[in-house]
């Protein structure tokens, strides 16, 4: 069991495209922990995964990453999200 000390629970699953203070907080977590994320900001984006693919490297433990399924809905609601967009500019 790994333990990162913060104000808010870790209760979600975290995966590329989440969003909120709990991913701020992991990103700021890696910082200290000298695993760079990127950008310390509220998205989990690759620099976010490669930084906590890092982490569990050093550790000695595999990073489960995101699945599959994760990827695929991720990838569906990018294309919903710009279908939508797409629309709106055309009703305009």
């Amino acid at each position: 069991m790994i333990a990162l000390v913060g104000d808010l629970p870790m209760y979600r699953q975290l995966a590329p495209g989440s969003t909120g203070p709990d991913v701020l907080q992991l990103e700021t977590s890696l910082q200290t922990l000298g695993f760079a994320p990127g950008t310390v900001d509220e998205t989990y984006d690759a620099g976010t995964e490669a930084a906590l693919d890092a982490f569990y490297q050093s550790r000695g433990y595999t990073s489960e990453g995101a699945s599959d399924a994760q990827r695929q809905q991720l990838t569906d609601a990018r294309k919903a999200v710009t279908t939508a967009e797409d629309t709106l500019r055309k009703a305009d």
